[in-house]
């Protein structure tokens, strides 16, 4: 790994591959080539989404689907980050075997925020 990912609380606990982010995300490819802070530390700040969400999207990039950390990870987060970094398919899983009985309503309420309010999923 030659990514780590840093939380609002500080914690690095999470790691990814430049190579492998950049070659499924035009935003990480820009982050890593363009003189950015990241690609000078290889370290990038998440913001307003939890370790837990976090790690599920990641492992939507690696695998191209769901497992088991996309399944404990909350959905409006993913949904913005899918967002973010113009990841394909994701949202297309959440709109369908993503939402379950669990969270319909939270998926209902979170539909009805326009796209460029979305980014702050828990206030």
């Amino acid at each position: 790994a030659d990514v780590e990912f840093e939380f609002d609380d500080g914690t690095k606990l999470v790691k990814g591959h430049r190579g492998l982010l950049c070659s499924v995300s035009k935003e990480f490819e820009g982050m890593f080539a363009s003189g950015m802070k990241e690609e000078r530390s290889g370290v990038v700040r998440v913001r307003g989404v939890s370790r837990t969400s976090f790690k599920g999207f990641l492992e939507w990039v690696y695998l191209g689907r769901a497992g088991e950390e996309c399944k404990m990870a909350d959905g409006r987060e993913l949904w913005v980050l899918s967002e973010m970094y113009g990841i394909e398919g994701l949202q297309e899983w959440l709109a369908g075997e993503g939402i379950d009985g669990s969270n319909v309503c939270g998926a209902y309420e979170f539909g009805l925020v326009p796209e460029g309010d979305r980014s702050m999923v828990h206030e």
